[in-house]
């Protein structure tokens, strides 16, 4: 999976790098699994800058959905998670309709960034 997690205990935040080629199945596997244990409530930044995919918008009812499910799995609003776009519009659009859908479905407050100084800065407001 070309997704790579680490967690920023200072900050409490998992920060995940997504690098190379991310599959529709690499994502909603991502998504199933990456927050577990005590690092259910942390914000996620999520930087997929370095990736290039090949999901489309009518692929991302799915990757809402193993959002929708894992949220319910875990009984809780999700953390607020920050993407990071490719330097690609078509990229930019795609993740800013996964937001709408997370908006849409309730799942947790998201938001998409051209850079990380952004991404950071607003994760920093929401997530305290």
């Amino acid at each position: 999976m070309p997704i790579w997690l680490a967690a920023a205990d200072t900050r409490r935040w998992l920060i995940a790098t997504a690098t190379g080629h991310l599959s529709l199945e690499d994502l909603i596997t991502f998504i199933a699994t990456h927050r577990v244990g005590d690092r259910l409530s942390w914000p996620l930044l999520f930087d997929a800058s370095a990736a290039s995919t090949d999901i489309e918008s009518p692929d991302l009812e799915r990757v809402a959905h193993a959002a929708a499910l894992a949220k319910h799995q875990r009984g809780t609003a999700r953390a607020p998670v920050a993407l990071i776009a490719p330097n690609d519009a078509a990229a930019y659009r795609l993740m800013n309709v996964y937001k709408g859908l997370c908006d849409e479905k309730d799942i947790g407050v998201t938001n998409v960034f051209w850079s990380r100084e952004d991404a950071e800065r607003w994760l920093t407001g929401v997530a305290g």
